[in-house]
């Protein structure tokens, strides 16, 4: 059975918003059986700010159950405001690990190090539903969005003429393409759903993985010692169901919520 976990903290920048899941945690030094992790909370369902302003999500969710695996450390959450901050930030050595729906791709591998994967992606094209595109083939020619230095990026560089165009922010991401300014999105197929709700007036559609590296995995920095035991630990939260009951609670359920467009 898992540890009864002690806390999650969460930090803005320089300044620290502590939540205690059976209390208030105390600000200060973190004590030694802690884990300091990395994120950027704009990928609902993975991680994202929810409307009451709490860092949230399926990442978030499993950091702590595998927290408690690791002996009931207490985590603290730190957020950055980009991606394509975090290897940078795991090679400066800061933190323990980053979750944030990372793909362990060959060139990420060079200088992080990665637990087996936790959960598979897969892609899909998002559009207006008046003009969806059925496989990335239909693409070619037209004007397609992907998050910053995401595995999608990676994948679309096979088709030279597909115009791609990066943004820091899903929620940008989606806005492009309900304003025209896109002719389609690239996000995993567990995503999509969340931002194509009938009042979204977006449709999208199912493509199988181009490779093998298609699942998301916990980046940590080289020569870390906690490899191991994180993954005995997703293989204990995979065997004892736990993991499975977060994959259907943050992907089959939820409802991303998305801040309001400025006017």
């Amino acid at each position: 059975m898992a540890h009864q976990a002690k806390g999650i903290r969460v930090g803005w920048g320089i300044g620290a918003l502590v939540l205690g899941v059976l209390g208030v945690a105390c600000q200060g030094e973190a004590p030694s059986d802690s884990l300091l992790m990395v994120t950027v909370p704009d990928y609902c369902p993975y991680e994202f700010v929810a409307e009451d302003g709490a860092v949230v999500g399926f990442d978030i969710d499993l950091a702590q159950a595998i927290a408690q695996e690791l002996g009931n450390a207490e985590l603290t959450i730190q957020t950055l405001p980009h991606f394509n901050q975090i290897i940078p930030t795991l090679r400066q050595g800061e933190v323990d690990f980053a979750m944030a729906a990372m793909t362990p791709t060959p060139a990420r591998r060079q200088v992080a190090t990665f637990s087996d994967i936790y959960y598979t992606q897969k892609i899909a094209i998002v559009s207006v539903a008046t003009e969806g595109f059925s496989d990335l083939e239909s693409l070619i020619g037209k004007r397609v969005g992907v998050r910053t230095d995401s595995a999608h990026a990676e994948t679309l560089m096979i088709y030279s003429a597909i115009e791609i165009q990066r943004f820091a922010q899903t929620d940008g991401l989606i806005a492009a393409v309900k304003r025209r300014k896109l002719d389609a999105a690239i996000l995993d197929q567990a995503i999509a759903p969340k931002y194509t709700t009938p009042a979204s007036q977006l449709t999208w559609f199912p493509v199988e993985p181009l490779t093998d590296v298609a699942g998301v995995a916990i980046a940590f920095p080289k020569n870390t010692s906690l490899v191991a035991d994180t993954n005995a630990a997703i293989k204990k939260l995979t065997e004892d169901g736990t993991l499975l009951r977060l994959i259907h609670q943050w992907f089959d359920d939820y409802q991303c919520w998305v801040a309001p467009e400025p006017s």
